[in-house]
């Protein structure tokens, strides 16, 4: 595993290099012609974000399952209850919808309901008096008491006048921040300074997926800090998806997770960073495939949950150090838990010698976990007394763990959740 600190180095060359492509050579995704820009408003009314300020948040993209847009098929509330509850247990709290339509309007007070932080609420269009999109605009607005932050989805076909008009008319009625979600490509000066916060829908050269997860994070960070260092607004990608799958033929599963573990690590776990990402996306949308059933088709395993609302490596428990330990350092053993909630969970430390595992004596014996999932043991491991050797458990809160055991024991889902070490 690769210490933490090489991670760290190769983010500040990556914010370096946003930073030049900004300053120094120009905007990404901005026009030379400056007769194709709207003009820049003379005043924007605008709302606060605080919401976007906890990186302990988890945030992730939710359509739920059992839906089908194309052919009019909508959840029940029963089922999109179950849905928001799967993600809870995982540890997101907060949730980007993506329309208001019919049942889906419920979905920011069953997600309070069921203890999510924050909701943002999607609306399809600006264009609030067309009678298509009316009902959607008045159900978002009933919401607005379960409601932290509106998303606009339209994609062009508007006037940068009609999108401010309709965001402070949202503003006012609603006393809620407002944005629109735009390709990263369309983001000139103007259209970075009329939404409360910049929420860009990630689009890239080609497919994230057929890029190692390593080079998909890199390409994810450029994208958002070469925003970023143009604006004060924070900066939240979106729709930055990586496959589980490539048809029946290829499962990627571990790529997809680490891909996703690795900007976890850069936006929730680095607090000094500003902006973020949104976990895309929560389940396979198998009606997203467009007819398409080549190998090579992929926009329907993009959830961390697959239809059936099975976890995927993405979405499983998970124990990783946060730095390497090989008998010389002289730090705590720490690391980080995830997919879980931290609050129902606990850490039970091992190290091995003479044959056997036995539990590292501390008071109390199980380790707690901080709501960004990490966990210090207060442990600095003894060489010379202990060996290298370790095992970390991920139990629940009311494991009690044996004094020593021969080998460690099954992950049951109950009692263990995860293993490191052993």
């Amino acid at each position: 595993m690769a210490n933490i600190n090489s991670k760290i180095k190769r983010i500040m060359s990556i914010s370096a290099l946003a930073s030049s492509l900004a300053f120094g050579v120009g905007f990404i995704g901005c026009s030379d012609d400056n007769s194709t820009k709207p003009e820049k408003p003379d005043t924007i009314t605008s709302l606060p974000t605080p919401f976007l300020d906890d990186h302990a948040v988890r945030w992730i993209n939710y359509e739920p399952t059992n839906y089908n847009p194309k052919e009019g098929v909508y959840p029940s509330e029963e089922s999109i209850r179950e849905d928001v509850q799967l993600l809870k247990g995982a540890n997101f709290d907060g949730i980007v919808t993506n329309s208001s339509k019919e049942s889906l309007s419920r979905i920011p007070q069953i997600a309070k309901e069921e203890g999510i932080q924050y909701v943002i609420m999607g609306i399809s269009s600006i264009d609030r008096k067309r009678e298509s999109v009316k009902n959607e605009w008045d159900n978002a607005v009933q919401m607005k008491e379960y409601v932290d932050g509106y998303a606009f989805l339209q994609h062009s076909n508007y006037t940068l006048d009609s999108l401010v008009s309709s965001m402070d008319y949202l503003r006012t009625i609603t006393r809620r921040p407002v944005t629109i979600s735009e390709f990263t490509s369309a983001y000139d000066d103007s259209l970075l300074h009329v939404g409360d916060w910049i929420m860009p829908r990630f689009t890239s050269s080609g497919n994230l997926s057929y890029h190692l997860p390593d080079d998909a994070i890199d390409e994810v960070m450029l994208s958002q800090l070469t925003l970023q260092v143009r604006t004060d607004k924070p900066v939240f990608i979106d729709h930055a998806a990586y496959c589980s799958q490539f048809g029946a033929a290829q499962n990627i599963q571990r790529f997809q997770a680490d891909y996703l573990y690795g900007l976890f690590l850069r936006y929730n776990l680095m607090s000094e960073q500003k902006g973020g990402f949104i976990c895309y996306e929560a389940f396979d949308q198998p009606w997203k495939n467009n007819g398409i059933t080549i190998p090579e088709d992929c926009s329907w395993y993009e959830g961390i949950f697959s239809k059936d609302r099975e976890p995927k490596l993405a979405a499983k428990p998970k124990l990783s150090l946060l730095m390497d330990f090989d008998g010389d350092n002289d730090h705590d053993l720490e690391g980080v838990a995830l997919n879980i909630l931290p609050e129902n969970h606990r850490i039970a430390t091992y190290l091995k010698f003479e044959g056997k595992w036995h539990a590292i004596p501390k008071d109390p014996p199980l380790t707690t976990i901080d709501a960004r999932g990490i966990w210090d043991s207060n442990v600095v491991p003894d060489q010379s007394t202990y060996g290298t050797t370790f095992g970390i458990l991920l139990v629940n809160e009311n494991y009690d763990p044996p004094d020593s055991i021969a080998s460690p024991p099954q992950i049951d889902g109950t009692n263990v959740f995860a293993k490191l070490g052993f």
